[in-house]
């Protein structure tokens, strides 16, 4: 009969620890579906607050009750912003960090905007797909010999409108954004605790942190590293990034940079003068390649078979009209948004949305102003869930591109 006692004691003290347990993981459980609520609200008020000023943190008592505080703050990240929202409950803080872009406004949702020139638009081998803004001058077909590809059934499919002389992207406003990426006035804008570093073969660095400024310092390629987060590598010289660095979601900046052959990352380029990304590259989204100055030509140069998920910019407010430049290769393909207040030179494949003051088709032996040969925009194939850059589309609404570490 003891022994019985004893079993059945054992038995009881289990239930009551099994059921203390039980109660502990669902108090904990409960605290946890709480803490997600409360970052999806901040992460809410970080959407909706457009204007909120970079670098400034703000706090709120969520439901008044001075239990559930949460933390928000907004960073700029080249073409993009991240979101940092922190949820106290208690003893307990948990930590959401966001990468946000914004939907596209009228002017991205169409597939191409070309600015009135007064020339026509001639279309060979080529297809425009979705609504187009156009010079009142109107299409014209081409037939000749510059066409290769099979000759579509239509060469525009979509609405046609009347584009106006001027981009309805403001160049100026573009460079303004950009040129706080400029070297020279990076530790204007950049907090005072900001941490300057030399590179090292492997760096990690998290969104929750200030960014980490990296110097490099040399003219040899960026090669055999392994660069990943909240970090921005910059050069006074060219910067020459070769395929064996592994790049994940960083900032470049240099005067010139060239992607060399077969490189494959994720990454944001910031260029003063000229961005070179050469045959077979591959950058995934959200990358972006932006080339701007308010003195010079802006290039972008897009080699054979490269692709690049996010957007490519090409501006500049030189003396020259046509100083900004983008061209592409045969095979080159960009996925997302493409800007140039100068001309589109050869465009090949954009799934997406082209904004241009002209178009040019170039030769060995000549060039063909606003001829499309051989070439394809479609903005339908475009998912409508992918989420593009606020530069270029300001007044639109602000959403996650991506969930960041």
């Amino acid at each position: 009969m003891l022994v019985i006692g004893i079993v059945i004691a054992a038995l009881l003290l289990s239930l009551v620890y099994l059921a203390a347990g039980r109660g502990t993981l669902l108090r904990l459980e409960a605290q946890r579906i709480v803490q997600r609520r409360n970052l999806q609200s901040g992460l809410a008020y970080l959407e909706a607050a457009a204007a909120l000023p970079y670098f400034q943190a703000v706090d709120f008592d969520l439901f008044g009750a001075e239990k559930d505080s949460v933390q928000v703050e907004k960073r700029p990240w080249g073409v993009f912003d991240t979101g940092i929202v922190v949820a106290h409950q208690g003893t307990e803080r948990d930590t959401l960090l966001a990468l946000l872009g914004c939907h596209f406004d009228e002017t991205g949702r169409a597939a191409l905007y070309l600015a009135d020139t007064n020339t026509p638009v001639a279309v060979g081998g080529g297809q425009i797909i979705g609504t187009s803004y156009l010079p009142k001058a109107g299409i014209r077909p081409y037939v000749g010999g510059l066409v290769t590809n099979p000759a579509p059934s239509a060469s525009i499919r979509g609405q046609v409108r009347e584009s106006q002389h001027s981009l309805p992207i403001e160049t100026a406003d573009v460079i303004r954004q950009l040129s706080k990426y400029d070297i020279a006035q990076l530790r204007e804008w950049l907090p005072p605790a900001t941490q300057t570093r030399s590179l090292a073969r492997v760096m990690q660095h998290s969104f929750a942190d200030l960014p980490l400024l990296v110097e490099h310092t040399t003219t040899s390629p960026l090669a055999h590293v392994s660069l990943s987060g909240n970090i921005i590598l910059t050069s006074n010289q060219r910067l020459i990034i070769e395929p064996t660095a592994q790049l994940n979601n960083i900032l470049l900046i240099a005067p010139v940079i060239v992607f060399k052959k077969g490189f494959s990352g994720q990454v944001q380029a910031l260029a003063r003068d000229t961005i070179i990304l050469e045959e077979g590259c591959r950058l995934t989204y959200p990358s972006a390649l932006c080339a701007s100055s308010s003195t010079t030509n802006a290039v972008v140069l897009l080699g054979a078979n490269s692709a690049v998920s996010g957007a490519v910019l090409a501006v500049s407010t030189g003396p020259n009209l046509y100083g900004a430049t983008i061209r592409m290769s045969p095979g080159a393909l960009v996925e997302g948004q493409v800007l140039t207040s100068g001309q589109l030179e050869n465009c090949a494949q954009v799934h997406g949305s082209v904004v241009a003051h002209q178009l040019l088709y170039r030769t060995p032996s000549t060039f063909f102003t606003n001829y499309f040969i051989n070439a394809t925009i479609d903005r339908p194939i475009l998912s409508p869930h992918f989420i593009t850059t606020p530069i270029l589309n300001s007044a639109s609404k602000t959403a996650v591109v991506s969930w960041l570490q």
